[in-house]
Order: structure tokens, then sequence, then C-alpha cells
């Protein structure tokens, strides 16, 4: 009886969440902020699963397909840095770092290396320093970023080279360098 009993109230439940699912709005904002939204739409009733609207523009820069929920935050992330990439290219570096920034958070502040250095090189053209030193420091520190030569002759960085963190930047990715020949030589040993 007591099974019985378990049994209806577990439908009367089910039928009842169902129906304040249904009676629900459709669209669930994922992400929201001054430049961007991420809105994930329900795929039965919606033709697009997920879209990022870059509210600049009003422009729709990723659209998921109907059956792509849950959505692909790796799509997202390509098409955001894509995006960027291209923008980068042609010096828009505010729009740039406003969509690296959105890949990142969309991946959970996680970021390839050249994306990331893509980054801190906006954030230094746009004289944002701190925030140049942050994206720097994630790609030394979390990324294990080992080109000395790149990064000690980047122009775009030269606005940071008389802060104190330039240095501590610097070490860390010699240290890296170091590291990552250490390896190679011990693996073409190992041959």
């Amino acid at each position: 009886m007591m099974k019985l009993l378990g049994f209806i109230f577990f439908w009367i439940c089910f039928i009842k969440s169902e129906g304040q699912l249904n009676n629900k709005l459709k669209t669930d904002t994922v992400l929201n902020t001054d430049d961007y939204s991420i809105i994930k739409k329900n795929a039965i009733n919606s033709p697009t699963g997920t879209s990022v609207i870059w509210k600049k523009t009003g422009e729709v820069i990723y659209q998921g397909k109907k059956d792509s929920l849950p959505f692909s935050i790796l799509a997202i992330y390509n098409e955001l840095s894509t995006r960027a990439d291209g923008f980068f290219k042609e010096k828009k570096y505010s729009s740039a770092v406003s969509l690296y920034h959105a890949a990142f958070t969309i991946n959970n502040d996680l970021g390839k290396v050249k994306h990331r250095y893509n980054a801190a090189c906006c954030y230094s053209m746009l004289d944002n320093t701190a925030a140049a030193f942050t994206e720097l420091f994630k790609l030394a520190k979390k990324g294990k970023y080992y080109n000395y030569l790149e990064i000690s002759t980047e122009d775009r960085f030269d606005r940071l080279q008389s802060d104190s963190q330039w240095k501590e930047l610097l070490s860390i990715v010699r240290e890296n360098a170091e590291t990552m020949k250490e390896k190679l030589n011990s693996e073409i040993g190992n041959h």
C-alpha cells in the first residue's frame, strides 16, 4: 500500500511539475552583460537551441541548432574566439577583447594560449595594465607559456615593461622555457 501511495504521489508531482515547466518562458539567459547575451532556448519550442547576441550591433554571433541542447560550450567558445581573432587582426582591440572575455566566461574562465595572449595585447593597447597582467599571468602560470623571445619583443607590451610585474612575468616565462627545454631533451634522450 505504501508503495502504491508513493507511486501515486510521484506521478502527481511529476505531472504537476511538467505542467509548470510547460507554462514557463522557454528562454533562459545564461550570461548577460553590457556587451553580449548568451541565451539558451528550449529546443522543443524554438527553432534555435542557443544564441549569442552581441549587444553593440544586435548581431547574432552564434546560433545553435534545434537539437543542440545541452548547447556546446566549445562551439560557442570557438565562434566567439574566431570573431575576436578577426577584430584583433583589424586592430579593433575593444571589440576583440569583449569577445575574448565572453569566450573565457562561457568556458568557465578557460581559454587557449593564443587567445589569452591576444587578449593581453588588447588590454595593453587599451591602456588597461591590470587586465593585461591578469591575462599574462594566467598565460604564464596556468598555460605554462614558454615563448620568451615572443613575449619579450612584443611591441604591444611596450607600455607594460616599466611596471614591476613585467620582470616577474618574464621570470616565470623563462622558467617555463627551461622546463620545456629539459622535457624535450629528456624525450630526445629516451629515443
